[in-house]
């Protein structure tokens, strides 16, 4: 069974990558991992946080979501450096495919180290990365 990581940073309100996760999932009878990665130590854009009453919203919507495609989905929460987190539950946890979405609203990683860090997974046969671009 295709298990699919798809991480988020908390308090993002763009959910696409997670749409899109869901709809592999259910194109290929998977599974799909949320990891929400808490960065708040990593930046200072309070005005981009999500204030917790909207969180419970948007968990809401990936769940509705997952019931809607039919497929199944656990959700993780972490802190710390994004393509850090991302890496060490990808050593940690077996996945066959990671959705990364590559827009830097809210982190503090630039797409070149999420390129490297994608680059390094696929090449030790971690996972496939499927690169979302965001206008």
């Amino acid at each position: 069974m295709e298990k699919i990581l798809v991480p988020v940073v908390a308090g993002e309100k763009n959910i696409w990558a997670v749409i899109h996760g869901l709809q592999l999932a259910r194109r290929v009878q998977g599974t799909v991992t949320i990891l929400e990665i808490d960065v708040s130590g990593e930046q200072e854009q309070a005005s981009a946080r999500i204030p917790p009453i909207n969180r419970n919203i948007i968990h809401q919507r990936w769940r509705e979501q997952a019931e809607q495609k039919e497929v199944s989905y656990e959700y993780v929460q972490v802190k710390g450096s994004f393509c850090r987190e991302i890496r060490r539950f990808c050593y940690r946890n077996s996945h066959s495919t990671l959705i990364l979405e590559m827009s830097v609203n809210g982190k503090k990683t630039t797409p070149e180290a999420m390129l490297k860090m994608a680059r390094t997974l696929q090449t030790e046969k971690i996972c496939k990365v499927e690169l979302l671009m965001n206008s």
